[in-house]
């Protein structure tokens, strides 16, 4: 795994600093805005803020169909309206204080070693040491989170039997029906 220093050096030299504009939030094409959230993750909004699982989270759209009727998918992800984050009002998110690491970390993401930088209108602009030492650590634990994710889903995986006719998501807790 790359280094929290390293990496910080790297997002110093791209630079960023988030304008607020939110749209990182909102779909700009076709493309739906998906972010990801785990089982941990949800429940950290659920604590913060009081809402519920279901105002929180939705199934990940692709679904997987068996062939004895059984539908299942992947983790969650934060509920949208219409074509934006469920949570993003005037350009402000709601839930911030408790906000994915996905959300924390945009748009910078690893590929491996490989700094990857999504389009946004607040890259390029001067970071400090210390705003791009935290999103490099945000980001090193949403890669160890991922591959967590990664490993108990597929743990799961070998120790289920997929009941016929149901819709399932698969998550690092197990299996929940919908």
């Amino acid at each position: 795994m790359i280094s929290p220093d390293l990496l910080a050096a790297k997002m110093r030299a791209v630079g960023f600093c988030c304008t607020r504009c939110g749209s990182c939030c909102r779909a700009e094409s076709d493309e739906p805005v998906l972010v990801m959230v785990g089982p941990d993750e949800i429940r950290a909004i659920i604590s913060r803020y009081g809402y519920s699982w279901e105002d929180i989270a939705a199934p990940y759209p692709e679904t997987i169909h068996g062939i004895h009727g059984e539908k299942y998918t992947f983790e969650w992800v934060i509920r949208r309206a219409c074509d934006h984050c469920e949570f993003l009002h005037a350009d402000q998110c709601k839930i911030c204080a408790a906000r994915p690491l996905i959300c924390r970390t945009f748009p910078f993401m690893l590929d491996r070693e490989d700094l990857v930088v999504s389009r946004c209108p607040g890259v390029g602009r001067a970071i400090s040491k210390k705003d791009a030492r935290e999103i490099a650590d945000a980001l090193i634990d949403r890669c160890l989170a991922e591959k967590y994710e990664r490993d108990k889903i597929q743990q799961h995986l070998k120790n289920v039997t997929l009941p016929r006719g149901t819709f399932v998501v698969i998550d690092t807790e197990g299996m929940k029906y919908l």
